[in-house]
């Protein structure tokens, strides 16, 4: 029932760093679950092919765009994870398998296909005023003057233009408990406890995870079911999901809907809250980018809310979302690859079953391909142009995320109306620690801020502590 092979490989000639006797392979493995950017982030000067423990092929890393090229350009031979969503027989969580992202072959692109009206430009145009209205009206209730959870704000946020935008729903009524339900089935399935002890016993995070799943395709499953009966023109991700049809004109089973609408969640709210916070913490640590920002949507803008027709006049936003994403991707690490033949990656023999991980943020921190990788320097837009698969933040090759274009025009639109309203300014109310669950780099503690009035000044910012100083270099200095 385990869902990743980790034993039961021969030795191979791919060097990593060697593990201590008995337990060492088991713990660097229980490592690089509980906090892959760090183990990747060591290994990237070791070569382009590097084994996660010396000679074991179970979890394997490769760097640089040539690799990343070779990985993500053949799903054939590299699998998604088929099993990450293992559960009994039956149940709910077994049938989440029937996502996007743990299909391969002929389901992948059968349910792919049938996915991507839910983001053709005309349904992204439609999604675009719902999010310029939810945003208005949420961001306006935001506590002027006071100290908040910034990254929880962004979730709530991004969580509601998801559920509205998606399934649907009256976000005063059923957004609150659908992202609750969602966001612990996540935390569950995606637990180091959870991946290494896969077993349906009391008290196990697996048990939970089964029990939350039930919940969670129940909630899902009325939700389809009371669009089958509204009906009518169905403008959101779901109605559209359930009008799509194949080349047979057969439509996604109920399974599949239920198992798209939770992966559309973690690949939509998520990744696009996660961004935000990114993007206002550095706008708060490096004030004359803040400034500069500020005077562009004034002067685009005025006081009027953007529309996507206004997206390619703000050339700062433009950047400043790009080097967000390039310096702190929302997805650090892709899904793992596993090998379904035996093959070659830069001159390495990979064997079939092997595990693949290729990192967006391990690339982007490249200082060949950018230099001073770890500074925030938004105006190094002006003059790069990085290829698929040296800068990749939503993923590349026939497996990129769907959801691409709704995530940036998304993000870019809430944070040009947040800038209009609030200059968040962090305060030191506990390190910043990077925490990655489900490929999504968390702040462990949060990130908390206060709400001020937009201003004209460049302030000095306030210190950050913790760890998020390995990934980039913030103008304040807290670490001591």
């Amino acid at each position: 029932m385990t869902m990743l092979r980790l034993h039961g490989f021969a030795s191979v000639d791919i060097r990593g760093p060697r593990a201590l006797p008995l337990v060492g392979t088991a713990r660097r493995f229980i490592s690089f679950l509980d906090d892959p950017v760090g183990v990747v982030l060591a290994l990237r000067r070791m070569g382009d092919v590097v084994a996660v423990v010396d000679r074991n092929p179970a979890i394997v890393c490769v760097f640089g765009p040539e690799r990343n090229r070779e990985v993500l350009s053949d799903p054939d031979t590299f699998h998604n994870p088929e099993d990450f969503f293992t559960g009994p027989d039956g149940s709910a969580r077994e049938k989440m398998r029937a996502m996007v992202v743990t299909s391969n072959g002929a389901d992948h692109r059968r349910r792919r296909r049938l996915m991507m009206p839910a983001f053709h430009r005309s349904a992204l145009d439609g999604y675009a005023e719902e999010i310029v209205t939810l945003t208005r009206s949420l961001v306006g209730a935001w506590p002027r003057g006071e100290v908040v959870s910034l990254d929880g704000l962004c979730r709530e946020l991004s969580l509601c233009i998801a559920v509205q935008c998606f399934y649907g729903v009256d976000v005063k009524r059923g957004a609150s408990v659908l992202g609750q339900t969602m966001a612990e089935f996540v935390r569950l399935v995606t637990s180091p406890a959870n991946i290494l002890f896969p077993f349906d016993l009391p008290g196990t995070p697996y048990r939970r995870g089964v029990q939350i799943g039930e919940d969670l395709a129940s909630r899902m499953l009325a939700l389809v079911e009371s669009k089958r009966q509204s009906g009518g023109q169905r403008r959101d991700a779901m109605g559209l999901l359930l009008d799509a049809r194949d080349e047979h004109g057969n439509g996604l089973t109920a399974d599949e809907i239920v198992a798209l609408a939770v992966e559309l969640f973690i690949a939509g709210s998520e990744t696009s809250s996660m961004a935000l916070t990114w993007c206002l913490l550095l706008l708060d640590q490096h004030p004359r980018v803040l400034e500069a920002l500020a005077a562009e949507l004034s002067d685009v803008l005025g006081e009027r809310d953007p529309s996507p027709a206004d997206l390619p006049k703000l050339r700062l936003l433009d950047r400043v979302v790009k080097e967000t994403l390039r310096v702190l991707p929302a997805a650090p690490i892709l899904f793992l690859r596993s090998a379904t033949r035996d093959t070659m990656l830069g001159g390495k023999a990979i064997p079939k079953g092997a595990n693949l991980v290729v990192s967006p943020l391990a690339t982007h921190h490249d200082a060949s391909l950018y230099p001073d990788p770890d500074r925030f320097l938004p105006d190094r837009w002006k003059e790069i142009e990085p290829s698929t698969y040296a800068y990749f933040p939503f993923g590349a090759g026939p497996r990129m995320c769907a959801g691409a274009l709704f995530a940036s025009q998304s993000v870019r639109l809430m944070l040009a109306m947040i800038l209009q309203r609030f200059h968040p300014r962090t305060v030191d109310a506990g390190p910043i620690d990077r925490r990655v669950r489900a490929n999504i780099l968390n702040a462990q503690h949060g990130v908390h801020a206060r709400l001020c009035p937009v201003r004209a000044n460049a302030a000095p910012a306030a210190p950050v502590r913790g760890n998020i100083h390995e990934l980039v270099k913030l103008e304040s200095r807290g670490r001591s």
